[in-house]
């Protein structure tokens, strides 16, 4: 079982397929509005890249302050020293399971 799921937050690794779709869709919509002279292209561009990169910060906000321990308290996403998990690594030790680096809570055991 995902430790996202468990606790109720597997909406947070959404938003990282949202900012993927975001980028190649809104630059195609562009080009179609800006070919039927109903927005120009440099600002239907520019709202793209802005929703994107609002969706990227959302996600990476959401992944390393709402994901915390049931147990404890503590960041799951950040190791004992403070700092931010890789990403790659984190959702590895996501969809692993990972025990807490705190108190040593697993998805598995049930939150």
């Amino acid at each position: 079982m995902d430790t996202l799921k468990k606790l109720n937050k597997s909406w947070i690794s959404h938003l990282e397929g949202i900012e993927i779709i975001i980028l190649p869709s809104g630059i195609a919509i562009a080009f179609l509005l800006a070919y039927l002279d109903i927005l120009e292209l440099p600002i239907g561009a520019g709202l793209t890249f802005i929703s994107s990169f609002t969706s990227v910060i959302l996600h990476h906000l959401a992944v390393y302050n709402l994901v915390r321990c049931p147990e404890c308290g503590e960041n799951l996403a950040k190791f004992k020293n403070g700092k931010n998990i890789p990403i790659n690594q984190l959702y590895n030790g996501f969809a692993k399971c990972s025990p807490c680096k705190h108190c040593g809570w697993a998805a598995s055991k049930g939150v």
